[in-house]
């Protein structure tokens, strides 16, 4: 059975302070998708790092821009890592928290 399409492109506020928290590109009733064309600097990959913390359900408490209430399982879809790989420390341990790393948005549909 397919997965249901609950949000996209939308901008998330903080109900508390009011402030912009982020925008989650897309999310269904399972997982809250992460959208990157470009991961090849170690910039790059710093900054997703820093972005999917908002998601990952173990910082409910510890990140005040906390974005997943519901706990839905975090996936990045990338198009080009440049001459990176997964065994990239920090995105080896965004792999070991549960993060779902495909590459195209095509393969995509092999998620559900």
């Amino acid at each position: 059975m397919a997965d249901e399409i609950t949000d996209f492109s939308n901008k998330v506020t903080n109900k508390r302070t009011r402030v912009l928290n982020g925008d989650i590109d897309c999310a269904t009733k399972k997982y809250i998708i992460e959208a990157k064309t470009n991961l090849g600097s170690e910039k790059a990959i710093r900054k997703l790092n820093e972005q999917i913390q908002k998601y990952l359900p173990e910082n409910i408490k510890s990140v005040e821009e906390f974005m997943n209430p519901l706990g839905k399982k975090v996936v990045v879809v990338y198009e080009d890592f440049g001459t990176f790989t997964l065994n990239h420390p920090i995105l080896k341990k965004l792999e070991e928290k549960g993060v779902i790393f495909i590459k195209g948005i095509d393969n995509l549909k092999n998620l559900y």
